[in-house]
C-alpha cells in the first residue's frame, strides 16, 4: 500500500474468530477507536494475530497490516449462546464490506457443500459482502466447514521459506485442499503466505 496508496481507508472489515482481539496490543492500541467489539470480553491471541495482519499499525519491530486505515468490527464464534450467525448479522448491520473468518465456520463435514456453505453463499450474493475464509489445517482430509461455498474466497497456506524467491514456495503441509473430482467447487481459490507470520500478537 505504500506504492499504490490502498490503505483500507473507508473500508469496514468484519472479523469472526474464536474470541476478539486485544485492543491493548501495541499494533492495535493506536487505532483502538477504529476497532468495534460485539459484546464480548473473551480475548483471543489468535484473533489479535489476525487483526494485526489486517489492520495493525507500523510500530517498532513490526510492519503495518494489509489495510491499516480500515475500521475493524469483531465478533466471537459464540455470542449469547448462538454460534456465528448472529455475529455475522451484526457485522452486516454495521456495514462490513469484507468479512474474514480464519476459523472453522460451522459443523459441516470437510469437503461438503452443507448448510453453512449455503448460508455463506447467501451472505455473499444477497448482502454483497466479500467473505474470506481459511481453508483450514486438515491437509488432504479436506477444506473445513463453510469453505466449500462457491461465492466466497477460500484461502490456503503457502510456506515461502522466508525468501523473496517465489520458485521455492511450497504448499504448507497442514493446509487444507479439495481434490475430489465432483461437481463441487475446487478449493482453495487462492494460496497466500501464511507460515511464520510475525507480529505483536505472535512475535517469532
Amino acid at each position: 500500500h505504500s506504492t499504490y496508496g490502498y490503505t483500507g481507508s473507508g473500508v469496514k472489515i468484519g472479523q469472526v474468530d474464536g474470541g476478539v482481539p486485544d485492543i491493548n496490543d501495541i499494533q492495535l492500541s493506536p487505532i483502538s477507536t477504529n476497532i468495534h467489539i460485539n459484546n464480548s470480553t473473551y480475548i483471543s491471541s489468535h484473533a489479535s494475530w489476525v487483526a494485526d495482519i489486517m489492520v495493525g499499525q507500523h510500530v517498532s519491530g513490526y510492519s503495518s497490516g494489509i489495510a491499516p486505515n480500515a475500521e475493524l468490527y469483531c465478533t466471537p464464534l459464540r455470542l449469547n449462546g448462538v454460534y456465528y450467525l448472529e455475529g455475522v448479522e451484526w457485522l452486516l448491520t454495521n456495514g462490513a464490506n469484507v468479512i474474514n473468518a480464519s476459523v472453522r465456520f460451522g459443523d459441516d463435514d470437510n469437503n461438503q457443500y452443507g448448510a453453512y456453505s449455503m448460508w455463506l453463499d447467501h451472505i455473499a450474493i444477497n448482502h454483497f459482502a466479500t467473505f474470506v475464509k481459511s481453508a483450514g489445517n486438515s491437509s488432504s482430509s479436506g477444506v473445513t466447514s463453510g469453505g466449500m461455498a462457491y461465492n466466497i474466497i477460500t484461502v490456503g497456506n503457502i510456506d515461502d521459506r522466508n525468501t523473496l524467491d517465489l520458485s521455492d514456495d511450497i504448499l504448507r503441509h497442514t493446509s487444507s485442499y479439495y481434490i475430489v473430482n465432483t461437481n463441487l467447487a475446487y478449493k482453495p481459490d487462492i494460496f497466500a503466505t501464511g507460515t511464520n507470520i510475525s507480529n505483536a500478537a505472535y512475535p517469532n
